[in-house]
């Protein structure tokens, strides 16, 4: 070979691992959402899938959690985006910190997450967002002004039955998130069964705590009397 002919051949295997190295970055780039460097809702979705057909084969459980910052608009008029898109960074990486390599944590909207965790039951899963529902309380992000700003988050978690699909469960904890908005916000909701939920927020906390769909892990404190109640999200 011709110092000519090796110098070409070098070039081309150059330019070909620079080619594999662009289709890598481009297809993480593709799977990642670009603010929280977390796995984007394509990615998220397709990873639950996934992880729905290898709970079927190895039989083992399966539990999914949305998450949804609260009031977070409010944050937003405050502060500004500036502020907002620190808030999601930070959360970002109290989550990446709260859970396991083999979970997954994607953020499906703007303010919503998913949370998928394979091998986890509904009362794993549940332990795992508390302890990450504690972390972010304790939480202060600093704003470009140097204002300190405080979030909290509601979420929703449910095992998966056999019957579920990806659909079925995160309609299912879309239920138990909403029920744990209901409760007032930062806290977390379990759903068990696949059943229409009932009104946690009607009868007595015995009631409430007697439930066979719902169980709370954390309550926000009680709203004053008097007060009217705020928009959900």
């Amino acid at each position: 070979m011709t110092a000519g002919t090796h110098s070409r051949f070098s070039e081309l295997k150059q330019n070909e691992l620079a080619l594999v190295q662009a289709r890598d970055r481009a297809m993480q780039e593709a799977q990642t959402d670009a603010l929280t460097c977390l796995a984007n809702r394509r990615r998220a979705l397709s990873y639950l899938e996934h992880a729905i057909s290898t709970s079927v084969c190895s039989n083992l459980p399966l539990a999914v959690a949305l998450i949804d910052l609260d009031r977070f608009k409010s944050i937003n008029d405050c502060y500004g985006h500036s502020a907002r898109d620190a808030v999601l960074k930070d959360f970002a990486d109290a989550s990446r910190n709260a859970v396991r390599r083999s979970n997954l944590v994607g953020r499906i909207g703007g303010e919503e997450f998913v949370v998928v965790l394979p091998g986890a039951s509904a009362d794993d899963a549940s332990d795992v967002v508390e302890r990450l529902r504690r972390e972010v309380s304790d939480r202060r992000v600093r704003t470009n002004a140097g204002a300190l700003v405080g979030y909290s988050f509601s979420a929703g978690v449910c095992e998966l039955c056999a019957a579920d699909d990806s659909e079925a469960a995160l309609c299912r904890a879309d239920r138990a998130l909403y029920a744990a908005k209901r409760a007032g916000r930062n806290c977390v909701m379990i759903s068990k069964l696949p059943e229409a939920p009932i009104d946690i927020c009607a009868g007595s906390d015995e009631t409430r705590a007697r439930s066979r769909r719902w169980r709370p892990l954390a309550l926000h404190a009680s709203k004053r009397p008097g007060r009217r109640a705020s928009p959900m999200r």
